[in-house]
C-alpha cells in the first residue's frame, strides 16, 4: 500500500509518503495516520495492558489506570499462555508492562504513565 498524506497547520505544511507491504504502519507516526485513514483517531484509543500482578512496574501502571479511572483491557501473561504468546509474537519480548495503544506497543512504566496522564482527556472512562 502506498499512502501520500498532506498535513496543514497554521504554522506549516508537509507531506510524506510511505510504502508498506500490508495494512500495518511501520512506525508510530505512520500508525497515527493509518488510524486516521481507517477512521480511528486518538480519541478513545483501544488500550490493552500486558502485565503480571507481582511485577512492581506493572503495579505502578495499574494504580495509575485506577486513579485516572480509565478503561484498559488487562492481559496477564503469567496466568494466560495465549496472552504471553501474542505479546511475544508481536514484540519479540516478554517484557511487561506493555501498553498496546491501538495495537502499537509502548514499554517502560514511566513512559506508559506519562502517556496516560497526557492523554487522559481522550481516554474512555471505566464504569
Amino acid at each position: 500500500m502506498t499512502i501520500k498524506t498532506e498535513v496543514f497547520s497554521k504554522f506549516s505544511s508537509f507531506s510524506f509518503n510511505f510504502n508498506h507491504a500490508n495494512d500495518e504502519a511501520p512506525d508510530l507516526f505512520g500508525a497515527f495516520f493509518m488510524n486516521l485513514i481507517r477512521g480511528n483517531d486518538m480519541n478513545s484509543p483501544e488500550l490493552k495492558l500486558y502485565k503480571f500482578d507481582s511485577c512492581p512496574f506493572c503495579v505502578r501502571v495499574m494504580q495509575k489506570v485506577d486513579s485516572l479511572g480509565i478503561k484498559v483491557e488487562m492481559h496477564d501473561v503469567m496466568t494466560n499462555p495465549d496472552d504471553l504468546r501474542f505479546h511475544m509474537e508481536k514484540t519479540g519480548r516478554k517484557t511487561v508492562p506493555c501498553l498496546y495503544i491501538n495495537g502499537e506497543p509502548k514499554f517502560e512504566s514511566s513512559d506508559i504513565i506519562t502517556w496516560l496522564e497526557e492523554n487522559v482527556a481522550n481516554l474512555e472512562k471505566s464504569n
